[in-house]
């Protein structure tokens, strides 16, 4: 299965296949409204009048779809009696060949339900004779504010026996001919993603068939492929819910993706860079060399100057009476005015002080960008001061930091630790404070040698190997006109372009930062900004902080999970966070929480990574993070305990690697493209045809573990692959294996009929039991042909576990025998557990428990082995009396 999104390799330029269809509707429904039950044409629906979830299922084909109908909210606004409104109803179940006597399913169908409303509304099984008081029932429990008119879906129910969704929306794929089949988790079933791509070059333009009859789990993707072949008729990308009751699948949802808007990331280049008088500042004053000694937010940019980077200029007051005035409440007509020079161009303040505990450095306060001078000193008489008296700082001494901001068109963290080869680089759109939590860019840099290499000012001479993950980042945080954090949309195609578009940038950034990190002999998270604006600084990248980067052990990835689903949390907004807490502090199990702000409040939010996390190692449960690991987020989450996984993880021991296995011949040569190298073994005769005997045996263990359809298909093409490797190598004829097969056939049959041997007998004069023989009673049943069918994988039969202690003893050595035996191909995870005793020394026996796990994943066997002692109670000898 692929690991990350599809992007446009390998694509075959075509002009006439492109999407040419609205997603309008195809078939008529039933409708009932106020007047009564009417037939609507599909050029007669609309949302506003049958709401997006019954829009949606009119597109659909009709095989498609359980029967259904709709009724409108006009029903109930209008206080129909029931009486009126269940005969109504009788009637259209009646024109749709629906059951009066079955019960049906409801489901809320919102006209101003989005996409992002998707799972949020209502919906429950009711009898058939009941509907109308049901949904006066659903209609009570509905609060969400933009649903305010909502019409209800009924339909005939599906008995899931699995659920999930099919989408090529663009945070799913780049192109819209990949799609992603997600089979959702059950409690006996992990949750799991399947690519498809449609190529209409190569299968046509046409789905084969609209049946989607499916007997097996394995045959969902095969299926569904015909849904998604379908979909690429239509302009937009597709969101469908769809659902497998054992012998069809349904499509119970299908929603249009909004278009796309969104902002060019490079627009922020339109930002006027103005002049200043420097020499006129009063109170502020241009930091010196003993400053940048003094400060350590002053001390990094020294050490870039060193490097040859112009740093700008920053401004400082560390007049102590001019910083206790502020505290107090007072700012100078003089500061008043310093403040109008310099707000000419935004302005960023930060604090600083040579004697600030460190544990109180991380909440030392810092602004916005500040659009003009009203706002710098609101934030100093407000937030400044506040912040400061809260952390009790006003007797230590200050120091206030400004700088211009710096108009970047992307921001990044790159880490480098000493002696280490790799540097990672997260990068993003906007401002590094979107990097907390959005999706993002991860790029590798192998810079070849662990002794650092010298360069010059031209980077792009560098012998380094770039690897990178470009994902789909639909948001970043920029600032806007009034100079506050917001997050905006990225336009496409900017949402699937890397973030930092020239090689030369990546190698200077991966470069200087492995030379910080030499220099300061310990791991470093180094910030940029990318593509600059030149009136600002004259170099496309800029160093601008670093630290040193403390990792808590290696990060967890995520499910490879494409697609949202309702039972996932999301904090998008503040008030989001608020409900989170009620729900948790009344007592509600939450699992897993997503993080995906589109609320400033919550990146500007000083506290919040830190309360969540709290919350996190509290409630056990999972935040999933889409932000970089070198973020300060990511650092405060796993400080404070939470449990953190991160999605679409890259560079991280991510993938498997396999040793001295014999590999398809391009291999190596793929591994190398990667920037990895590999040692490669030439195998011939003998050894070449045992190495592909133990293959054959790895790739039968990943076809029986194979999840999907089409991950069987790829395993079969695997093990055909295998087989005609052992062949050539024994010189043996596809003709001869042919025939071979073609005698087997003829004399023992083929595997169609899907026939299980469960068991044979011998007759013996003696039977072996008296529960094999009932006097009295002459048996003619002819068990070797079984009526018995087996349709679900969890009743096959097979062999049980064999066990078998024994306790032996050669001569003066005694010892425990615990002998096993179970089936390769039915094991995958195998628990035993055996109680014995055995004698320590003459006349003390003790108790023991003995453990065997074993683990199979693919051809791997991994076992565990553990001895306990069970503890014993003192002997007491009492007397008799």
């Amino acid at each position: 299965m692929a690991r990350h999104h599809r992007g446009a390799r390998g694509s075959i330029k075509s002009s006439n296949h492109a999407p040419s269809k609205d997603f309008l509707p195809s078939r008529s429904i039933y409708l009932i409204a106020d007047i009564g039950f009417r037939k609507l044409e599909s050029s007669d629906i609309s949302p506003s009048l049958v709401g997006w979830k019954a829009f949606g299922l009119s597109v659909l084909p009709t095989e498609w779809t359980p029967p259904y109908f709709v009724i409108s909210a006009s029903c109930f606004e209008t206080q129909i009696p029931l009486t009126t409104l269940n005969n109504w109803v009788l009637g259209v179940q009646v024109q749709i060949g629906l059951s009066a006597s079955s019960a049906v399913m409801i489901r809320s169908s919102g006209a101003a339900e989005t996409m992002l409303d998707r799972g949020s509304l209502v919906s429950g099984l009711a009898s058939a004779a009941a509907i109308p008081e049901f949904i006066a029932r659903l209609r009570g429990t509905i609060s969400t504010p933009n649903t305010t008119v909502v019409h209800w879906v009924t339909q005939e129910p599906v008995k899931p026996r699995r659920v999930g969704h099919l989408s090529n929306e663009r945070h799913v794929s780049k192109e819209p001919r990949d799609w992603v089949v997600e089979l959702e988790a059950t409690e006996t079933h992990p949750g799991r993603t399947i690519p498809i791509g449609i190529r209409s070059w190569r299968e046509g333009k046409h789905p084969s068939s609209l049946d989607l009859t499916c007997n097996s789990e394995h045959e969902i993707p095969f299926r569904l492929r015909q849904v998604a072949k379908w979909a690429t008729q239509f302009k937009k990308r597709i969101h469908f819910e769809w659902v497998w009751d054992g012998r069809k699948i349904w499509i119970v949802q299908a929603d249009a993706a909004e278009l796309t808007v969104g902002v060019d990331p490079r627009q922020l280049f339109s930002t006027k860079i103005s002049s200043l008088k420097v020499k006129c500042l009063r109170t502020f004053r241009l930091a010196g060399e003993s400053d940048y000694k003094k400060y350590i937010k002053l001390r990094n940019a020294a050490i870039y100057r060193q490097l040859g980077y112009r740093m700008p200029p920053f401004f400082i007051i560390d007049n102590q009476k001019i910083i206790r005035s502020l505290l107090a409440g007072t700012i100078s007509i003089a500061m008043k005015e310093d403040l109008q020079e310099l707000l000419k161009r935004p302005l960023i303040i930060r604090t600083e002080g040579p004697n600030i505990p460190k544990d109180k450095r991380e909440m030392l306060p810092r602004s916005d960008r500040l659009a003009n001078h009203l706002e710098a000193e609101q934030w100093l008489l407000s937030v400044f001061a506040g912040e400061v008296n809260k952390l009790g700082l006003h007797s230590h001494e200050l120091c206030i930091v400004a700088h211009h901001f710096i108009p970047s068109v992307a921001s990044a963290w790159a880490r480098a630790q000493p002696g280490h080869r790799v540097v990672r680089i997260e990068s993003l759109w906007g401002i590094p404070e979107g990097l907390y939590w959005y999706s993002h860019d991860t790029i590798e840099v192998d810079t070849k040698d662990v002794k650092l290499r010298k360069a010059g000012k031209d980077y792009s001479g560098l012998p380094y190997v770039i690897s990178h993950r470009t994902r789909h980042k639909g948001t970043f945080v920029t600032a806007d006109q009034s100079g506050k954090w917001t997050p905006t949309s990225v336009r496409p195609p900017f949402d699937w372009r890397l973030s930092i578009n020239k090689k030369e940038w990546i190698l200077e950034i991966a470069h200087t930062t492995r030379r910080i990190a030499e220099a300061s002999k310990e791991p470093i998270a180094l910030m940029w900004f990318i593509e600059n604006h030149p009136k600002a600084t004259r170099h496309n990248v800029l160093p601008w902080f670093h630290s040193k980067s403390e990792l808590p052990g290696p990060p967890r990835a995520a499910p490879r999970r494409k697609l949202t689903t309702s039972r996932d949390f999301h904090i998008r907004k503040d008030v989001d966070w608020h409900a989170l807490q009620n729900r948790l502090s009344g007592g509600e199990r939450i699992e897993r929480v997503i993080v995906d702000p589109s609320d400033a409040t919550i990146i500007r939010n000083p506290t919040f990574a830190k309360e969540l996390a709290e919350q996190s190692a509290k409630r056990q449960f999972v935040i999933e993070l889409a932000g970089g690991i070198l973020s300060h987020a990511y650092y405060l989450l796993t400080k404070f305990g939470a449990k953190v996984e991160c999605i679409d993880l890259f560079g991280v021991d991510e993938e498997r690697v396999d040793y001295n296995k014999i590999v398809r011949d391009k291999i190596p040569e793929i591994i190398d493209k990667r920037g990895e190298r590999a040692k490669i073994i030439r195998l011939q005769g003998d050894a070449l045809i045992t190495a592909l005997k133990q293959k054959l045996v790895e790739e039968a263990f990943e076809a029986l573990d194979a999840g999907s359809g089409e991950d069987l298909v790829a395993e079969l093409a695997d093990l055909g692959e295998v087989t005609a490797g052992l062949c050539t190598s024994m010189n043996i004829s596809a003709a001869h294996l042919k025939s071979v097969q073609k005698e087997k056939r003829e004399t023992r049959g083929g595997f169609k009929k899907g026939i299980m041997l469960a068991r044979t007998s011998t007759p013996h004069s003696i039977p072996a039991s008296r529960e094999e023989h009932t006097e009295g009673t002459l048996h003619f049943v002819d068990e070797s042909l079984s009526s018995q069918v087996i349709v679900y994988p969890s009743n096959l039969p097979h062999a049980p576990l064999y066990r078998r202690p024994d306790l032996r003893q050669d001569g003066a050595h005694v010892e425990k025998l615990f002998a096993f035996a179970t089936e390769a191909n039915i094991l995958k995870n195998l628990k035993a557990t055996l109680d014995f005793t055995l004698p320590i020394s003459p006349g003390d026996e003790r108790a023991f428990t003995l453990t065997i796990e074993l683990h199979r994943t693919g051809g791997s066997l991994r076992g565990k082995i553990r001895i306990h002692l069970v503890p014993s109670q003192l002997s007491i000898a009492f007397p008799e009396n």
